[in-house]
């Protein structure tokens, strides 16, 4: 089941989220020939269910903004194995899963889009060496002030905003992580953006909805 992203959204941005499920024929019928061999590659069913999730979600959802049936949307891969649709520029799409969750953002009117989740038995656990290649030392000094519970909800929700941003930037993780720093607190906002990492002037940065035991964020460029 498919759901758009709640209240408070910027214009001309949704977020689409369902739980991964195996691929039928009325989904391999949205693919086309590349996906359809990427999926084939995939061995363990996990990473077949969310592949194809993803991008039934993306194929629907951009198929509504350009008025064309999902399976003809004009999906290729950009850098780093972005799904981006061609020839479209004012159009950004932004994929991301943990677990069975599956989220899709995307946006129209040449925003730039980033959406993140993590969570669930997979999730990383903010040992000192993650802390040290994700956190800036005031990043690491807050969450070593907080008790282990909250610690690890604190840092999946500090990770997920830092993808989202980084991932709505345009260049994820060629960008070091520890030299954007962001607020543990609520409202979610950047502190300090390295060279070339839009400001708060044009950056918009929430968290989303996710099930429990997960954390979830979406990051939007105005143009």
């Amino acid at each position: 089941m498919s759901a758009p992203g709640g209240p408070g959204l910027p214009p001309g941005v949704a977020v689409h989220r369902a739980l991964a499920t195996e691929p039928d024929e009325a989904v391999l019928a949205l693919l086309d020939e590349a996906e359809r061999e990427r999926l084939a590659r995939l061995r363990r069913p996990a990473d077949r269910a969310r592949f194809a999730t993803g991008r039934r979600l993306a194929r629907t959802a951009l198929g509504a903004l350009l008025g064309v049936a999902p399976a003809e949307v004009p999906l290729t891969v950009g850098p780093a194995g972005r799904p981006r649709v061609a020839d479209a520029a004012a159009l950004d799409l932004s994929v991301a899963h943990a677990g069975a969750h599956v989220f899709v953002a995307v946006a129209d009117g040449g925003r730039r889009v980033g959406v993140d989740v993590e969570g669930g038995s997979g999730a990383p656990l903010p040992d000192a060496g993650l802390l040290g290649v994700v956190c800036t030392p005031s990043e690491r000094a807050a969450l070593a002030g907080l008790e282990p519970g909250p610690r690890h909800d604190a840092f999946l929700a500090l990770w997920t905003r830092k993808e989202a941003v980084l991932k709505a930037d345009g260049r994820g993780l060629l960008v070091d992580p520890t030299t954007l720093e962001l607020a543990l607190e609520d409202p979610p906002r950047v502190l300090v953006a390295p060279a070339g990492v839009p400001g708060p002037d044009r950056l918009t940065l929430r968290d989303l909805d996710a099930a429990r035991g997960y954390r979830a964020a979406l990051a939007v460029v105005a143009p």
